[in-house]
């Protein structure tokens, strides 16, 4: 009865000191956390009789002071020993605080979820550690030109009377919707005649220059609609026959007349307003 009641008493005491061991433990981990939410007044340093900075932390000093047996300093080592595993498989120490400014931080955010970008032969921003980093995503494209590449600089060149008469035509004989629809269909074949459609030795660049008229959409665009027709052929294009069929048809090499830019832009502010 006495030895029951002897290690009875001894298994109390081991299992009182690890819950108090890891009680501590979570308690330090807690206060350093807290510490490093707001800013604290810097106090002196306590020095050893050895003259160096005492660096041990409050866990390890409740520890050193706490009673211990050997099965609780197996058990705290044992959760030594986890913690550094996890810290191997993720890569960086979950348990250790890191000190940064608030611009570190955004950096740090922005390279991971970006990554790092260096610019001007400077040496670029290191990524944070991690497991892969991503590449900065790829931009689309631009989309199709309003107006040709190589009339897109310059001083405004005024249209030419023909091109102004028939855009005055096209404005006042017809609902605001129909000139609308009609000037966005009109600037794209525009664009894609003088452009696409001057690619020396692309097979497919004859069909940009050529629009046939009978197509429905064509004919709700242009054909029956005044003044559109005499803006087509006041910038090029030429009326054709062949197989039965009218068609509006580009030169080639033509990248239009000089005022073509300032023609294209009028189009689409009206278009656009």
């Amino acid at each position: 009865s006495s030895s029951t009641t002897t290690t009875t008493s001894s298994g109390s005491a081991d299992a009182f000191a690890r819950r108090q061991a890891v009680i501590a433990a979570a308690e330090a981990r807690e206060r350093a956390h807290k510490a490093k939410e707001r800013p604290m007044a810097k106090v002196a340093r306590r020095k050893d009789s050895s003259g160096t900075n005492n660096n041990n932390n409050d866990t390890t000093r409740l520890l050193d002071t706490a009673p211990m047996s050997e099965e609780a300093r197996r058990a705290v080592e044992a959760a030594k020993s986890g913690e550094g595993r996890l810290a191997a498989q993720l890569g960086y120490n979950p348990y250790e605080t890191n000190k940064a400014t608030a611009g570190q931080a955004r950096t740090a955010t922005v390279a991971m979820t970006h990554g790092s970008v260096g610019g001007g032969g400077g040496t670029p921003a290191a990524a944070p550690p991690t497991s892969s980093n991503q590449l900065i995503p790829t931009v689309a494209p631009p989309r199709e030109p309003t107006t040709p590449a190589n009339n897109d600089s310059g001083p405004t060149i005024p249209v030419s009377p023909q091109f102004h008469e028939a855009f005055e035509v096209l404005v006042t004989s017809n609902q605001q919707e129909t000139v609308k629809n009609s000037l966005g269909i009109m600037r794209k074949l525009m664009v894609n005649a003088t452009t696409k459609g001057q690619n020396v030795g692309d097979p497919n660049a004859a069909k940009f220059r050529k629009v046939r008229l009978t197509n429905a959409k064509i004919q709700a665009a242009i054909t029956n609609v005044h003044g559109a027709l005499d803006i087509m052929m006041s910038i090029g294009f030429q009326l054709a026959e062949e197989g039965g069929e009218s068609y509006l048809v580009y030169p080639a090499p033509f990248a239009g007349p000089k005022w073509l830019s300032t023609a294209l832009k009028q189009m689409e502010k009206y278009e656009t307003s």
